[in-house]
């Protein structure tokens, strides 16, 4: 599998040489960089995509993601907010503006990208409901976290979610409920570890 990787990019890279005037093709690198966490060849390759194509989407999008997991959020989320100015109801870069202001505790500004796209049945709506969770307990808006973490669990693969959950019975008084939320965060931390 590894090897097949490098081959493949290997092979892009290659196509890259040979015709470097595709926009497409920088932008399909830069998300394999980005998927193999070399956030600065990600970030390389998105903006060989934007100089060929100022206004490619996908570029702009990848180079917010790659920007933000590597650290640097205020770039990331001038160029989400950017992109989201031409497509204001983009599901990604609503999600991402609101993972990046949650990420800084900026969390009624979060609130409003994330409740913008809360309902609209993507396949990351369990991230976004955790999200909400979290600007919902930071806001003292206890029920609500509760209801959002509840949904939000099912996206649970260290943990993380069930010990907000179980913050959150605590807070809501519920001891019996917080600890068996702390035991599954323990399991599925202890999984995810493995």
């Amino acid at each position: 599998s590894k090897a097949d990787q490098r081959l493949a990019i290997a092979a892009l890279a290659h196509a890259g040489e040979t015709d470097s005037n595709s926009p497409l093709l920088h932008v399909l690198l830069g998300d394999i960089y980005r998927q193999k966490q070399r956030w600065g060849d990600a970030e390389n390759e998105y903006r060989k995509a934007l100089a060929l194509d100022p206004h490619n989407q996908s570029a702009s999008l990848g180079l917010a993601m790659a920007l933000f997991s590597d650290g640097k959020s205020d770039e990331a989320l001038a160029i989400d907010k950017e992109l989201l100015t031409e497509t204001p109801d983009q599901s990604e870069g609503n999600l991402l503006a609101g993972e990046i202001l949650v990420h800084n505790h900026h969390f009624s500004d979060a609130e409003a990208y994330l409740t913008k796209i809360r309902d609209t049945g993507q396949k990351f709506m369990p991230r976004v409901h955790a999200l909400l969770g979290e600007v919902y307990f930071a806001t003292d808006r206890f029920p609500q976290a509760l209801q959002e973490f509840k949904i939000g669990q099912l996206s649970d693969d260290d943990g993380s979610i069930h010990y907000q959950l179980g913050r959150t019975y605590q807070k809501i008084g519920d001891k019996e409920k917080a600890d068996e939320a702390f035991r599954v965060s323990k399991q599925l931390r202890s999984q995810s570890d493995d």
